[in-house]
């Protein structure tokens, strides 16, 4: 027997052998691929032998669509096992390479393949799938009306699913279109229950009681209960009555959902059933019952039998048992806290609930990494949704203020640290382990790299070979990872936070202090870390906060045009809101360590004001700036990376690698004359005045390339200096780019994503461009922006723009920084001063904040 059908086997029931039944059709299957093999094998040798005869013969399509088919029916079987998409994926991919185009098993394959998508959440390529199968169908002389009511069906589900709100016009009218052509054709065939069942899921997520009961009913007059197969008409209606809040009705359609859904072991219905009930227990503030039935769910198929187990029983039951239930648990955990504040009294209550969260973190831990790139995706899905709650601070709070007890604050720190920039401290701490071989890390690396390159790449295609062998490489190499340094991927994908002994031995150095805020579900904290306390501080929510915030933003984007008494307005009231709450504990502290989140993501903190009452923007203007030396970090441990690394002591900067968008002299024409920055090339010149060495690269206009910038940054940089465009937006993550000259004369683009692939080691970035700072914000992550690439990728102090700058006002700037920049204790300093500086000079508007202010330093 060939090697190669022998590992297909082996795969195949490693992957499926789960039951009698499905081992019984494994096995048919396998023997059915077996002879089709060497069937197609045959027909291969004898299309070798006899060319000229068999070229046009229909023996090999023939044989090719027969293991077409059996590669479909493979992929079939995998499909019922959700865990398996991956692989029946792969089938399937087999199947559409060899079915004869415009065939039927073609159309199925394609058509499995967007369902299949639908459960890798990639519901746009599905979407796209269907698009060209419906196409295909309506062009056809002899239609199959049944097929093309599928497809409309499918495509409306997966343009509800690619909506947040799960609503899309067009896909509500995909389904109407479905049910139109179902009842025209064959309105007997059951498969039109299906439409029917999406069109109820679309009236429910818009709680549309009246498109729901007249579908219910429609789909009751033409079926009898008994004949309604192919949905589960309890499972919705009792959906239906949860989203419209009649929790006691829902609970008793969901009971017979469980009822059902255990006979046939559903495991997602069985899931979706207990966690829908205690819900409904949840509203109706019955909360015995609902941690009944989540502690019913989380102990089901265990051989425990004890009536109320203690909650750290079931703890260990799942570790054990690898029941990985992160959704359940979070849920049980809301009860107990919601059961502490119906009785202030029941303190094992919030006892509970403080065990459920440290466990929830435990649990997460030990799924790092497994698993296909899916289930990864899910797993930092699942990580980012926990951190999206809250809920633990406040249950750590109120057990710290209940006891005293430090261990308390201790964990709301580790907690908030860890909910800031996940995926960025991962990298963070891949930097800085050395457990696993160099030569390994840099392989690592690599594929990152190549993966980030080829979907650059693909950006506007659906699909590639070569991308998909790629990422099948990093799982591989991930795998060994794991298996020979499985600390290294642990420790990559959820790092431990410093501790609070460790950080106030690090302020200690320069008297700083730090303040990390934190804000979920409308409640904003900020928690001050001095050399000498820690103090967590709830602040008083507002409804003029996101207000003020939009006011003070807009007004800093008029430049010279900026309104001051609405500026002053919202500048003062940020500064009640965000700094006076922490100014008792900040008597002997000069220096500020901003650890923005949420809301205040992309406000410049000096800029807030002390109090109205003064006339123009000059150097006796109350802003913070005057009272406080500040930085930002996307979490404590950037901020102590930058102390560890020496970068304060190191003032020599001996080499600078600088480009500016225009040359000396440059005037652009045609396509590129609204793009030109002619101060660009004087900061270049001013830079060469202030580091006279041999060993400097700069390169102005055409010679500033994307090329030229990549291959640079292999040396032993200290400094860059790109005096370029850049654009971000929020909204799309990806979309941060930076501009380049090209030899062309136009445009090289360099996009974010591509900047972390790097290894860009220098002690300070000056990305003196637009927008260099903005960018999207992501719950877990922070912003999304060009700065944050660069830190990412290694460098260790950012300065850039949190909005559009202007052009010769950054030229000063940048010439008082660099002048400040060798004397200064940090790069942060140094702006600092450069800042004030440009408050003090009266002959020029610069000290209007809409100028000095959008320059940050992180």
């Amino acid at each position: 027997m060939h090697t190669t059908n022998m590992t297909i086997i082996k795969t195949i029931f490693n992957k499926v052998f789960f039951s009698k039944t499905t081992s019984i059709l494994v096995v048919f299957l396998c023997l059915l691929f077996l002879g089709y093999t060497y069937f197609g094998s045959y027909c291969s040798k004898s299309q070798n032998q006899y060319a000229t005869s068999f070229s046009s013969s229909s023996i090999i399509t023939k044989a090719n669509a027969v293991r077409a088919s059996t590669y479909h029916q493979l992929a079939l079987l995998l499909k019922n096992k959700v865990i398996h998409t991956d692989s029946a994926l792969y089938y399937n991919n087999l199947s559409i390479e060899l079915a004869p185009k415009n065939s039927g098993i073609d159309f199925e394959s394609q058509y499995l393949k967007a369902q299949l998508l639908e459960f890798k959440r990639d519901f746009a390529t599905s979407i796209s799938i269907l698009t060209k199968l419906i196409q295909s169908i309506e062009k056809s002389e002899q239609a199959d009306s049944l097929q093309l009511a599928q497809c409309y069906n499918i495509r409306g589900k997966m343009l509800r699913k690619n909506e947040v709100d799960n609503y899309s016009p067009e896909g509500f009218l995909n389904l109407e279109k479905a049910l139109a052509i179902w009842k025209q054709c064959c309105p007997n065939k059951r498969a039109g229950q299906e439409i029917y069942r999406e069109i109820l899921f679309y009236a429910t997520y818009q709680k549309d009681s009246i498109t729901f009961n007249k579908y219910w009913d429609e789909l009751h007059r033409l079926f009898e209960p008994e004949t309604i197969t192919h949905i589960n008409t309890d499972r919705i209606k009792g959906f239906y009555l949860y989203h419209l809040g009649k929790n006691r009705e829902a609970i008793e359609h969901q009971k017979k959902v469980l009822q059902k859904s255990k006979k046939n072991d559903n495991k997602p219905l069985i899931d979706q059933g207990y966690y829908t009930i205690a819900n409904c227990f949840l509203a109706l503030e019955e909360y015995d019952s609902a941690s009944h039935y989540i502690k019913e769910f989380l102990l089901l198929g265990s051989a425990y039998e004890a009536a109320t187990p203690r909650i750290e029983t079931i703890i260990d039951l799942c570790l054990k048992e690898e029941k990985y239930y992160i959704a359940s648990f979070s849920q049980l955990m809301k009860v107990y806290f919601l059961m502490y504040q119906k009785d202030k009294n029941n303190l094992d209550a919030l006892k509970n609930a403080f065990t459920i969260s440290q466990s929830l973190r435990q649990l997460m831990t030990l799924r790092l990494g497994y698993g296909n790139e899916e289930e990864i995706k899910n797993y930092n899905r699942a990580l980012q949704a926990y951190y999206a709650q809250g809920v633990q601070v406040e249950i750590a709070q109120t057990l710290y203020n209940r006891t005293g007890e430090p261990i308390y604050l201790d964990w709301i720190n580790q907690y908030i640290e860890q909910s800031k920039s996940i995926l960025f401290n991962m990298n963070l701490e891949q930097q800085s382990n050395d457990a696993v071989p160099v030569a390994l890390k840099k392989r690592n690396k690599e594929l990152h790299q190549l993966i980030r390159a080829k979907k650059r790449q693909l950006l506007n295609q659906s699909k590639s070979d070569e991308l998909a062998n790629l990422v099948r490489q990093q799982e591989l190499f991930t795998d060994s990872l794991r298996k020979f340094y499985p600390k290294f991927i642990e420790r990559s994908f959820l790092a431990t936070a410093p501790s609070l002994d460790t950080i106030q031995t690090a302020l200690q150095q320069n008297q700083s202090c730090i303040l990390q805020y934190f804000s979920r579900q409308n409640k904003d904290y900020v928690f001050i870390i001095s050399p000498d306390m820690v103090v967590l501080k709830n602040l008083e929510s507002s409804v003029l906060r996101d207000s003020m915030i939009a006011c003070l933003q807009h007004e800093i984007r008029q430049g010279i045009s900026i309104n001051k008494v609405q500026y002053k307005q919202a500048a003062h009231y940020l500064y009640q809101y965000y700094i006076e709450p922490a100014l008792p504990y900040l008597s002997d502290i000069k220096r500020l360590v901003v650890v923005p989140d949420d809301k205040n993501v992309l406000l410049p903190f000096e800029a807030f004001l002390r109090h109205t009452d003064f006339e123009e923007f000059d150097a006796d203007s109350p802003f913070l700036i005057q009272q406080f030396r500040i930085e930002y970090a996307y979490s404590i441990r950037n901020y102590l990376l930058k102390l560890d690394s020496g970068v304060l002591k190191n003032r020599d900067y001996s080499s600078v690698l600088a480009m500016a968008f225009n040359s000396p002299k440059e005037k652009l024409t045609g396509n590129l004359a609204t793009w030109s920055l002619p101060n660009s090339s004087r900061e270049l010149e001013m830079i060469e005045g202030a580091f006279p060495t041999n060993f400097h690269h700069f390169r102005y206009g055409k010679k500033a390339t994307e090329e030229a910038f990549l291959d640079l940054i292999q040396e032993d940089i200290d400094i860059i200096h790109l005096a370029t465009h850049a654009y971000s937006q929020q909204g799309n993550p990806f979309d941060n780019r930076i501009y380049f000259r090209s030899t062309t004369n136009s445009l090289d683009t360099l996009y974010g994503y591509e900047v972390s692939a790097q290894e860009i080691l220098a002690s300070l970035v000056v990305l003196s461009s637009c927008q260099s700072a903005f960018g999207t914000h992501i719950i877990g992550e922070g912003v999304q922006s060009l700065t944050r690439s660069f830190i990412q990728a290694g460098s260790k102090y950012v300065v850039a723009s949190i909005w559009n700058i202007d052009d010769y006002f950054t030229k000063e700037l940048m010439e008082l920084f660099y002048k400040n920049l060798k004397n200064a204790t940090s790069p942060a300093e140094a702006l600092h001063q450069a800042k004030l500086q440009i408050l003090q000079n009266q002959d020029k508007p610069w000290a209007n904040p809409a100028f000095w202010s959008l320059y940050v330093c992180y």
